[in-house]
């Protein structure tokens, strides 16, 4: 437990808000991944209908759009603990 009187570093109090971040957009990334997925799939078993293309490629570009920046945040964030840990 960490006394309260403690002065918070920014630097990791940025740190680990873009962790957070990363964290979130990875969460909501593999999430419309799965939609897209489950959709797919229902589409292939059904007769696979215009808004289900719709919502398949909609999902995926949403996917790139959360997932993209999470990732590279996200190692950005691994690499500079792992740079600290090393000092």
């Amino acid at each position: 437990m960490t006394d309260p009187n403690t002065p918070i570093d920014p630097v990791l109090a940025k740190r680990a808000r873009a962790s957070e971040l990363a964290n979130l957009g990875k969460r909501l990334g593999y999430s419309v991944i799965g939609i897209a997925i489950v959709v797919f799939a229902f589409g292939a078993i059904t007769r696979f209908e215009e808004w289900m293309a719709v919502v398949v490629t909609t999902c995926m570009v949403l996917s790139a759009v959360f997932l993209v920046p999470a990732v590279i945040v996200g190692y950005g964030v691994s690499a500079a603990n792992r740079e600290e840990r090393n000092a």
